[in-house]
């Protein structure tokens, strides 16, 4: 046994000493042989939280974090305890109450951040986890002792910030006159049109500095035209439906749709040159119900999210909105929702689609170019200059909906990328599967990705052998 540890060993010697000598008898005491750590939990973690104010002036106040509420997994094979649910940034690691416990009362004593030695611990003690510590775990007759690396980690940046970066500049985008931009499976699609013919070009998620294009030829206003069903973006364009994929197109029949307004596990959504709704599968168009006026599709400025339903298999909650005609609805100032819930397993039903009224107060504002995309179990809305009655400011913030598009409210959290410059008329904005938004602008050619903090930790597996 290690020498170092021979001061502390000497002290459990006499605690077993002095025990036994109270007994009457050897039956009244009982020793474990088994050395085990069975529980790590802490109390109340002081954070330390930074701030600014509007005037610039640095101040930090102190918040109470319920330690307790962090679980400490025990990987006995491995001898490691951790925490997979990190510490909020700012907790001081360095000062913890823990309340650890041992199988059968054993000894536990903890190993120097300095040398060899090891201090008897005391649950009222305040113990520095700033970096990896060692617990040793003595039976109860000291003769046996594991050896436990302890780890307390504490997220090193805030979860709820918005962090942009600026990937290379993209001289085709800066050219085109109209831009629409969708996220399939590993591949960024940007269609853009320059006012004769659309163009597509893609780039796997991982990059998004480089792009190739398409060799598909499509009509001018085709970038408008463009969804996304299992993984693979759909194009309206001259009466004919393009399934694209880098290494080329499949065509099929358009049939009577006039615009391809939204995706889903089903297939795509197209409204009909009779007003209706239409889905193709894949292989076939199928007529849509629909609950609620013709009058009120959007005709322009439309866009559409995708929410999983993630207690139910294989189901999503399709979102469409945008604006109706400016001169038939030239005084509105929310912009029309449809909803959708849309089931794709085998022998599922189709529901209608619904319209849904704005909430007095609480509607999208009718926004030019309006771009829509789930994120976060949210769906997010950002669009130029105000329409009709609508005179909301270009690029006035994201709208946030938590209720599949009932209500919006503008959120603090997400914002524009600061240096950002580009057209208010030609611009797009996508998430991805690994939760980055991209923002593609006109005019400057700039492209942007972003994601919150929180959403790129990696997942850390729990370990069930405690």
């Amino acid at each position: 046994m290690n020498k170092k540890c021979l001061s502390f060993l000497a002290l459990c010697s006499v605690v077993l000493i002095a025990s036994s000598c109270l007994g009457s008898s050897d039956d009244d005491l009982t020793y474990y042989n088994d050395a085990a750590l069975t529980s790590f939990t802490l109390g109340t973690v002081n954070q330390y939280v930074h701030t600014t104010s509007s005037t610039g002036t640095d101040s930090t106040y102190v918040v109470s974090v319920t330690g307790s509420k962090y679980k400490f997994y025990i990987d006995q094979l491995s001898h490691e305890v951790y925490n997979v649910d990190s510490l909020p940034m700012g907790s001081d690691a360095k000062h913890l109450i823990c309340t650890i416990t041992a199988k059968n009362s054993g000894i536990i004593a903890i190993k120097s951040m300095t040398s060899d030695s090891l201090s008897y611990y005391t649950s009222t003690d305040s113990l520095d986890f700033s970096q990896p510590r060692q617990i040793v775990v003595y039976n109860s007759n000291v003769s046996a002792f594991t050896k436990y690396n302890v780890t307390v980690n504490v997220h090193q940046e805030d979860s709820n910030t918005l962090v942009w970066s600026r990937m290379a500049d993209n001289a085709s985008l800066a050219a085109f006159k109209s831009v629409k931009a969708v996220a399939a499976d590993d591949y960024l699609w940007l269609f853009g049109s320059d006012g004769t013919s659309t163009h597509a070009y893609y780039s796997n998620i991982t990059n998004g500095n480089s792009w190739t294009q398409s060799s598909v030829s499509l009509s001018a206003d085709a970038w408008k035209n463009v969804a996304v069903s299992r993984g693979v973006p759909y194009v309206l364009s001259e009466g004919k439906l393009y399934a694209l994929q880098p290494s080329g197109a499949t065509v099929h029949e358009a049939g009577n749709a006039d615009r391809l307004v939204a995706g889903s596990g089903s297939g795509v959504y197209a409204v009909t040159s009779e007003g209706g709704l239409s889905l193709f599968d894949g292989s076939r168009w199928e007529a849509q119900n629909r609950e609620g006026s013709a009058s009120n599709l959007p005709v322009r400025d439309w866009s559409y999210a995708v929410q999983p339903i993630v207690t139910n298999d294989s189901t999503d909650v399709v979102l469409l909105a945008g604006s109706r005609s400016l001169t038939e609805a030239a005084s509105d100032t929310t912009d029309v929702i449809w909803q959708k819930v849309d089931e794709y397993s085998n022998g599922a039903s189709s529901d209608a689609w619904v319209y849904a009224e704005a909430s007095t107060g609480f509607g999208l504002p009718r926004m030019a170019n309006l771009q829509l995309f789930a994120y976060d179990s949210s769906v997010l809305a950002i669009g130029g200059r105000g329409m009709g009655g609508s005179s909301v400011p270009a690029f006035n913030g994201f709208y946030q909906s938590f209720d599949k598009g009932l209500t919006w409210r503008k959120s603090d959290l997400y914002t524009m990328p600061s240096g950002f410059s580009g057209s208010e008329e030609c611009f797009a904005v996508v998430a991805d599967k690994n939760n980055f938004i991209w923002i593609f602008a006109g005019n400057s050619g700039q492209v942007w990705r972003g994601r919150l903090n929180r959403l790129g930790w990696a997942k850390v597996q729990r370990v069930v052998n405690e």
